[in-house]
């Protein structure tokens, strides 16, 4: 059965793409990486109504305010609640943007970055890493994000599915999602 992943973003849409490609066993299934153009929750309200097709949706929480990121949530989940059964759906929340789980590997980091993070580019990156990823590649002369996204399609994600903000999705993507509860986001 084909599942969908949406999202916003070119850089974040790669990621997800690499990921399950880098999957030993989700790069064998048909999963479908899409952009939601700046409505997530509708893209994936629409597909759970139309298709009936299991969807995860991966946000920014663009905060790390706790009460904001729980409001995020359960916006999310009244909205996809509409739209589906709670077993055909997923939310991932990123704190406080997908492009942050680059961060989380120091391998991956340096095969996908033209030159070294500062120190203090990497403090400013705990809160804004599309910035300082944009800014590395300009300080480099490369193109961002068509630079970035060429070096993710090269690049091994899969030591990221061990991140536990991945887990949930993971599960949901291999078919066996566990409910969540509001308030503890990922």
């Amino acid at each position: 059965m084909r599942k969908y992943i949406v999202m916003d973003g070119l850089v974040e849409q790669a990621m997800m793409k690499r990921l399950v490609q880098n999957h030993p066993v989700l790069r064998r299934r048909d999963i479908r990486v899409g952009d939601s153009e700046g409505g997530s929750s509708s893209v994936a309200r629409t597909l759970l109504a139309v298709s009936h097709c299991p969807v995860a949706v991966i946000l920014d929480t663009k905060t790390i305010d706790r009460d904001a990121i729980a409001e995020q949530r359960g916006f999310t989940e009244w909205h996809l609640g509409t739209g589906g059964l709670r077993e055909e759906w997923e939310i991932i929340q990123v704190v406080p943007q997908v492009v942050a789980l680059l961060f989380q590997g120091e391998d991956i980091l340096r095969s996908l970055l033209p030159t070294p993070l500062s120190f203090e580019q990497r403090i400013v990156a705990r809160y804004e890493p599309k910035r300082i990823l944009s800014e590395v590649f300009t300080q480099a002369g490369k193109p961002f994000p068509q630079a970035l996204i060429r070096r993710i399609s090269r690049a091994n994600l899969s030591p990221l599915w061990k991140l536990e903000v991945l887990q949930p999705l993971e599960r949901f993507l291999l078919g066996g999602s566990q409910p969540q509860h509001p308030g503890n986001p990922a």
